[in-house]
C-alpha cells in the first residue's frame, strides 16, 4: 500500500509560464500552519511569498513571525535559532531578541547594537496561524472571525493535512462557486446551487448548498454544508451531520509561496452532543477525545475530495476571461468580487517587493511540487 506522500505524487513538473497569465500575489490572511505545529519553545521555517518566514512561539505562549536573518550579521534564525523564555535568540552570537523585535542581549555580554527584527502581521485564530500582507507591508484591516463554540460543546483541535502544488489562491477559493464540478469531478449531486442563496459581504461572502451522495451501504445521503469564503484566503465549511450526531467543520485555505505555488491546509475538526450521560468533569476531555476521532475518521475523505482537485490545479492554465456555460455556478460574478484582493494588473506582482520575489523562482523544485503531508 502506498504511503500518503506517494499517493498524491506527480513528477510531471509544469513550467509556471504554462499556468497562463499569472495573477498577482494576493493581499489577506493567509494559513501558514496550526496551532499545534508551534507549540512553546519551538521556532519553526515556512515559505510566503517566495521569501522564507521564522515563526516563533515563546515559553509563555505569545507567537511570532518575522523575516528569516539576524540583523547583526545575517545567521538564518530558523536553523539553529533557540527560544530562551520571552526571547529569540540568535545561533550564530547568542543574540536575543524581545517580542518586540528589539535586541536586548548579546552572548558576551556587551552593549547589544541598536537593531531589531522585522516582525510579519500574525493573527491566530480556530487553532489555525495567519499570516497577513498588504503591498505597503502592514496588517489587513479585516480578520478572519473567531469562532470558538459555547463552552459546552467547543470543537476539538483539528487535525490537518497539507497539499503542496502549482496554482494561485483564488483558483482554490473559486472552487467554492464551481457548482458545475461538484459532479462531474466529485460525483456529488447538486439540490441546491450556490447562487441560489450567495451572499456578498465586502470581504467574504457565505451560502448554504444541499448536495447528494451515494454512500455504499447507506445510498443516497443528503448533506447541507454551510460555506464562507474569506476573500482569497480560503473556505470554510461547517457541515452537520444526520441524526444529530455532531457538526464537522472544515477549511481550505491556500497560501502562496511562490510564483503559482501553493500549499492547501485541511484543518478538520468536529464538535459533539453534550455527553450528559457522563459525570461533568469527563465531558469536556472525553468529549475532546471522541471529537478528534471523527475528525480523523472524516480527514481521508477530505483528503480524496480535495486530492481529485489536485491533478487539476497543478496541470491548468487560468483562462480570463473563462468562456462560461449554465450549470457552472457564479464564478464571473465570484471573479469580479475578488479583483479587490488582486490590486495589481493580472501577470505583475503587487509591489516592487513581489517583483524581486517573482524573478527570484520561475518554477518550483520538481520533487516538491505535488507533495501532501499527513498531522495528527
Amino acid at each position: 500500500m502506498l504511503k500518503d506522500s506517494e499517493m498524491a505524487r506527480d513528477t510531471h513538473t509544469p513550467p509556471a509560464a504554462s499556468a497562463g497569465p499569472p495573477l498577482p500575489y494576493p493581499t489577506g490572511w493567509f494559513a501558514i500552519a496550526c496551532s499545534g505545529e508551534i507549540p512553546p519553545g519551538r521556532v519553526l521555517t515556512r515559505t510566503f511569498m517566495n521569501e522564507e518566514v521564522v515563526l516563533y512561539r515563546t515559553r509563555g505562549g505569545r507567537l511570532r513571525a518575522v523575516q528569516p536573518h539576524c540583523p547583526h550579521l545575517g545567521a538564518h534564525l530558523g536553523h539553529g535559532g533557540t527560544v530562551k523564555g520571552e526571547h529569540l535568540i540568535c545561533p550564530f552570537h547568542r543574540f536575543a531578541f524581545a517580542t518586540d523585535g528589539t535586541c536586548t542581549a548579546t552572548g558576551y555580554g556587551t552593549q547589544p547594537p541598536r537593531i531589531s527584527l522585522t516582525a510579519l502581521p500574525l493573527h491566530e485564530v480556530n487553532d489555525i496561524v495567519f499570516i497577513g500582507y498588504e503591498q505597503d507591508g502592514s496588517a489587513p484591516a479585516w480578520q478572519i472571525p473567531d469562532l470558538s463554540g459555547p463552552p459546552q460543546r467547543p470543537y476539538c483541535r483539528p487535525v490537518h493535512h497539507t497539499f503542496t502544488l502549482a496554482g494561485h489562491p483564488q483558483e482554490v477559493c473559486e472552487n467554492a462557486v464551481d457548482s458545475g464540478h461538484l459532479a462531474a469531478l466529485h460525483g456529488f449531486t447538486v439540490l441546491q446551487p450556490p447562487e441560489n442563496d450567495l451572499v456578498y459581504h465586502d470581504t467574504w461572502f457565505t451560502y448554504t448548498m444541499r448536495v447528494g451522495r451515494r454512500v455504499p451501504l447507506l445510498g443516497e445521503v443528503h448533506l447541507t454544508p454551510r460555506i464562507h469564503v474569506y476573500g482569497v484566503s480560503g473556505i470554510r465549511a461547517d457541515l452537520p451531520l444526520p441524526a444529530g450526531l455532531g457538526r464537522l467543520r472544515m477549511w481550505v485555505l491556500p497560501i502562496a509561496t511562490g510564483p503559482w505555488h501553493i500549499e492547501i491546509r485541511l484543518p478538520i475538526s468536529a464538535a459533539l452532543p453534550a455527553l450528559r450521560f457522563l459525570p461533568p468533569a469527563l465531558r469536556a476531555p472525553v468529549g475532546e477525545r471522541l471529537a478528534r476521532l471523527l475528525a480523523r475518521l472524516y480527514k481521508p475523505l477530505l483528503k480524496w475530495d480535495i486530492g481529485s482537485d489536485v491533478p487539476i490545479w497543478n496541470h491548468k492554465r487560468y483562462i480570463d476571461p473563462p468562456r462560461l456555460a449554465r450549470g457552472d455556478g457564479p464564478i464571473g460574478t465570484y471573479r469580479k468580487w475578488a479583483r479587490q484582493f488582486l490590486s495589481a494588473p493580472s501577470g505583475t506582482p503587487n509591489s516592487s517587493q513581489g517583483e524581486e520575489r517573482l524573478h527570484r523562482s520561475s518554477r518550483p523544485d520538481q520533487e516538491r511540487l505535488l507533495n501532501d503531508q499527513d498531522h495528527p
